[in-house]
């Protein structure tokens, strides 16, 4: 009987019970955390992509845009409880993207904005030397 079944279709077929056992596994013991790594996968996909901003744009309205991404950046990782140093990172490429804004009035709204909201959270600490590195290039 054993030598009935040729080595190949054995490893194909344990291959197949694996598979299964960690996806019945996976999906009784994992479940939520398996959820909560696809949805963040998407949710890094949206924050991460970078849009292209004219220059004609107004800086009022460049304004408005990075204090929507700001707030989203800082309440996506304060739910999913993101390093400070990997959300630190996260605004200083978002501001890095608004280039007029560094250089014009709205900057210390913008900076004061940052400050309010991850005060808000109350999940990190950023320092005004902290804050101030955000700007630099």
């Amino acid at each position: 009987m054993l030598s009935s079944v040729s080595w190949q279709s054995y490893i194909v077929g344990i291959g197949i019970v694996t598979i299964l056992y960690y996806a019945v596994i996976g999906k009784i013991f994992y479940s939520r955390e398996l959820m909560q790594l696809i949805s963040r996968s998407k949710e890094q996909k949206i924050t991460t992509e970078r849009e292209f901003i004219p220059s004609s744009i107004d800086p009022a309205e460049q304004v408005n845009r990075i204090i929507g991404q700001i707030g989203s950046i800082i309440k996506i990782a304060a739910d999913q409880n993101t390093p400070q140093p990997e959300l630190f990172f996260s605004l200083q490429q978002l501001i890095r993207s608004y280039p007029l804004i560094q250089e014009s009035e709205y900057r210390g709204a913008v900076r004061q904005y940052i400050k309010e909201v991850v005060e808000g959270y109350g999940s990190y600490d950023l320092s005004e030397e902290e804050l101030t590195q955000l700007w630099k290039p």
